[in-house]
């Protein structure tokens, strides 16, 4: 656990620091005047659907213009980001490495100051069922004895990398002993040990893909050792019928299931969902709360909380 570890910490401070930067790099700053007279004229949809959409970030101006760009994780590594902007199952989502998250009718949890988001016409979202992504898999949960999104990918990391997993020898059964009643030349007191010492890549799904159908060959080899791997990574609790890790892994992941959504802003104006999670591939205008009073009053709205 202690290798996995290191490496992910190592990772993830890199990586944060790499989306900090590219965040800041795509950031415009605008005056009051120049964000009415872009809202006026790219965000008519909002002008008429005024839904409240906040986020937090660390910044001191009022007004911003802002692209999205490449992202990632600022605490994990990417591996569900990765499934949903690849997998088949989400086709139609906004892709959530390259990605505005912001908060629906609702109190952002991080930054130095909250801003209203304003999405450019014709924005598309991907709307979570929990207030984060991590809390949003309800079928996953119910089916990994409550793990997060997160803390399933990190177990099924520490399986792969660090552990050894111990299972019993097929050879003798578990006995020690062959059929002349000598030590097994298979295993040690009937039971064998074995480590993967492998890393997942989160950065490439068809690599990601291959390497899960690499370790299904291998737990194909023997069933209790499958048995075990299995039990080790969702203790029963997911009924997996022999099928491939990668299958398993999607149909967990599955976007109907968990109750994902893809929305307009007029359906997210008319939901009576509140403080989800939501995310765009759509450039927006971020302004500060506590002047945003200006602007809504100039241009004649009132948010929908």
């Amino acid at each position: 656990m202690k290798k996995y570890k290191s490496y992910l910490e190592s990772l993830v401070t890199n990586r944060k620091n790499k989306t900090i930067e590219s965040f800041k790099s795509s950031q415009k700053i605008l005056t009051l005047d120049e964000t009415v007279d872009f809202i006026k004229e790219n965000c008519k949809e909002f002008l008429k659907y005024p839904v409240k959409i906040k986020r937090g970030i660390y910044n001191d101006n009022d007004y911003l213009y802002i692209e999205p760009v490449e992202r990632h994780s600022l605490e994990n590594l990417d591996f569900y980001n990765l499934i949903i902007d690849n997998d088949p199952s989400w086709e139609g989502y906004p892709k959530r490495l390259k990605s505005l998250c912001c908060i629906l009718k609702g109190k952002p949890n991080l930054g130095n100051k909250f801003y209203y988001v304003i999405p450019v016409d014709g924005s598309k979202w991907g709307l979570c069922t929990g207030s984060d992504l991590f809390v949003s898999f309800n079928y996953l949960e119910k089916n990994t004895n409550n793990l997060y999104i997160n803390e399933f990918f990190d177990i099924l990391n520490i399986i792969i990398s660090d552990n050894y997993l111990e299972y019993i020898c097929d050879k003798c059964n578990g006995t020690g002993k062959n059929d002349l009643g000598e030590e097994c030349e298979y295993c040690q007191n009937g039971t064998i040990d074995f480590q993967f010492n492998m890393k997942l890549d989160d950065t490439n799904y068809d690599i990601f893909k291959k390497q899960l159908d690499k370790i299904d060959s291998i737990l194909n080899k023997n069933p209790r050792f499958r048995t075990t791997f299995m039990t080790e990574l969702f203790k029963f609790y997911y009924i997996y019928d022999n099928d491939t890790l990668f299958n398993m892994i999607i149909d967990l992941m599955n976007p109907i299931k968990n109750n994902f959504k893809i929305q307009t802003l007029k359906k997210l104006y008319n939901s009576s969902k509140y403080r989800k999670e939501i995310w765009t591939e759509s450039p927006c205008i971020l302004i500060y709360d506590e002047v945003s009073e200006d602007i809504f009053n100039k241009l004649n709205i009132q948010i929908r909380e």
